[in-house]
């Protein structure tokens, strides 16, 4: 409530919604529009970037051609065999080759090879002339290459760590003449890439065939022999992919630049052209900035015309709110009297009927909901009382898994490893022969409670109750595992046969003269487990032969004793103290089944008692003297004592025992 009474005041008032819905609006058009405009903005200069790269290096790709086709036409007029055949040839050579030197300052040198592949003239700027060494070449790709393709271009290679250079081979003529070779000095291209202007800070540069640098602005670059091939946009041009597109990639000095490149077709080199993306996005950038501006000036305008339109409405609609404030609250209602001849007038009106009608039907409201919230109370109790009724048919973890969301109540079942158990009181029947019905019946339940809590205590689920038999199983609806439920179905029978003989006390008591024993039977295996029955009549239990088989093993028990199968044995054998029995054949079951009996937790066999048990490899050990007769014993001490004689003689070595 504020401070009229009226009830909280909203967070958001109409005149600010207002406002800020122009806004938005006006900024959302203007955003539209800007991005378009910037969208098509950056599609026209990215399209004006990739002709303007394009082209320059496509020209500079066609100069470094031109470069290395004009070497190979000033080389070809030395290639006429027939100009050197006459007497004097190689001194007529030798001043060609000078020549050639003076007309082309990029050759460096020039050596010729005859067609038996030896040295026979090398002139050069940088060395002296030799005439004549005849030096074995026959074996250098110059040689053989240019004998094959008539014209060879070596790879790029640094003289001494500076400047690059390549090797141009020329055949001549003569088919069986020799071979011209002339060391080519690639600075030409450095200057070429260095004259590319590529906005303020972009860059051309040429790569070879194996992606080397091989001429950029930074000669220190190349000389440090940088390998591109690993860029993404040299590595796409290495196979042989267009350069008509411009992309986005990393170029040598590490910066984001725009790429494209051209092809030296005839030495497998490339021309690349960069532009670093903060120049090339400049004009892009500026754009978004003023239109950043427009957008920031419109929505400061948006703002004031919202506020200038809902101060002409916040008064009736205030006027709407406090009005329903004060119906809310219970207080005194006036008429709300509006007169703008719109739809706010109409509202008003609407508003004032339905206060009228409020106020008729609030006197008898609250007796109304008086009297249903009894009836929901008196409902829910009686649903409580049948629920806690219903829990005692059903088993609590069955029951828990229903209320609980996880068991779905429709006929439904599935196949689980569980351990079964069963059990009934020996000589059941003559006990009901002798006892009255109302003794028999207090006698039947407090054994069933008793044997009921040892069940809930270790977790097992309460199948049914056939008159004194028991059957309960582990392993659903909730499992710890197949052999964790296993040692608590033992665990528990165990439990409860002491429980038995602690209840003969109290049984005698009461008159019941024989003292009770139980039969117990359990075997772990597969069975069905679900909801069997019809839609109206479920009723959730196991079957299968894993059920019938505790069923027969409880049956063979002796009373007072637990019988299990060896797949319950498996799982205990580590906890359990069990005694052979041996296999047996029951009824319905086509094969022999090996049986144990249990005797008792190890735990629970204490350091005090006779009984004695060990489990080897080579030796199983059980002895309980308080249960052997005197002739048994006599017998057994006597196996006991030649046993041990044995032990002690070897085989390998004597055994002291001592």
């Amino acid at each position: 409530m504020n401070g009229n009474g009226l009830g909280p005041q909203p967070r958001g008032r109409l005149l600010r919604k207002y406002a800020l819905g122009l806004a938005a609006l006006v900024a959302i058009a203007l955003g539209v529009s800007g991005a378009v405009q910037i969208w098509f903005s950056a599609a026209e200069q990215q399209q004006a970037l990739i002709r303007i790269q394009s082209e320059k290096a496509a020209a500079a790709a066609s100069a470094i051609q031109g470069f290395v086709s004009g070497i190979e036409t000033q080389l070809g007029w030395t290639l006429q065999a027939s100009a050197y055949a006459a007497m004097g040839g190689n001194e007529q050579r030798r001043f060609d080759f000078l020549r050639l030197l003076r007309q082309a300052p990029p050759i460096t040198s020039l050596l010729y090879i005859d067609s038996r592949g030896h040295e026979q003239l090398k002139v050069s700027r940088i060395a002296m002339d030799v005439v004549g060494s005849g030096a074995d070449r026959s074996d250098e790709p110059a040689f053989t290459g240019a004998k094959t393709d008539s014209i060879w271009r070596g790879p790029v290679y640094f003289h001494r760590e500076s400047e690059p250079y390549m090797i141009v081979a020329g055949a001549d003529q003569n088919r069986d003449g020799g071979v011209t070779v002339a060391e080519v000095n690639l600075k030409f291209i450095w200057d070429v890439v260095s004259a590319i202007e590529v906005g303020r800070t972009g860059r051309a540069y040429v790569v070879d065939a194996e992606g080397r640098l091989i001429a950029h602005p930074d000669i220190t670059l190349v000389l440090r022999r940088t390998d591109l091939g690993e860029l993404d946009r040299v590595s796409t041009a290495l196979a042989g992919g267009s350069g008509d597109a411009t992309v986005l990639v990393d170029d040598p000095e590490g910066r984001r630049a725009l790429s494209t490149f051209a092809p030296i077709a005839p030495l497998g080199w490339f021309v690349f052209v960069d532009l670093p993306a903060t120049e090339a996005f400049e004009a892009l950038y500026a754009s978004i900035l003023r239109m950043a501006w427009l957008l920031l000036g419109g929505v400061v305008l948006a703002v004031v015309a919202g506020f200038m339109l809902a101060q002409r409405m916040t008064g009736p609609v205030q006027r709407l709110q406090q009005g329903a404030a004060r119906l809310g609250a219970g207080g005194p209602f006036n008429p709300i009297d509006i007169h703008t001849g719109d739809e706010l007038e109409a509202l008003a009106g609407e508003f004032n009927n339905m206060a009228a009608r409020l106020q008729e039907s609030y006197a008898s409201l609250e007796q109304k909901v008086a009297q249903r919230t009894r009836e929901l109370q008196g409902k829910n109790t009686e649903l409580e009382a049948l629920s806690t009724k219903l829990a005692k048919y059903l088993s609590p973890q069955v029951y828990d898994s229903i209320f609980a969301g996880k068991q779905e109540v429709k006929l439904a079942s599935r196949r689980k490893k569980l351990t079964v158990f069963f059990s009934d009181i020996a000589g059941f029947t003559e006990i009901a022969d002798i006892m009255e019905s109302e003794d028999l019946t207090q006698l039947l339940n407090h054994y069933l409670s008793e044997m009921s809590m040892v069940a809930l205590e270790y977790g097992g689920t309460i199948d049914k109750f056939v008159g004194d038999a028991i059957m309960i199983f582990f392993g659903d609806p909730d499992t710890r595992g197949v052999k964790e439920d296993a040692l608590a179905c033992v665990g528990m029978a165990i439990a409860m046969q002491k429980r038995i003989r602690a209840l003969g006390t109290i049984w005698r008591n009461s008159g019941i003269e024989r003292p009770l024993t139980c039969r117990m039977g359990i075997h772990t295996g597969y069975c069905t487990v679900g909801n069997f029955g019809s839609d109206d009549r479920m009723d959730y239990t196991i079957i299968g032969g894993a059920v019938n088989l505790a069923s027969r093993l409880e049956h063979e028990a002796v009373p007072g004793g637990i019988l299990i199968s060896y797949e319950t044995y498996a799982h205990v054998r580590e906890t359990v103290f069990c005694e052979e029995m041996g296999d047996i054949q029951v009824r319905g079951i086509g094969h022999a089944i090996a049986t144990y009996r249990v005797v008792d937790l190890y735990d629970n066999l204490s350091e005090s008692s006779d009984a004695q048990c060990l489990e080897m490899p080579h030796l199983r050990l059980q002895v309980n003297p308080e249960q052997m007769s005197r002739q048994e014993r006599i017998e057994a001490a006597a196996v006991l004592r030649k046993t041990l004689v044995r032990l002690q003689q070897g085989p390998d070595e004597p055994v002291d025992l001592d």
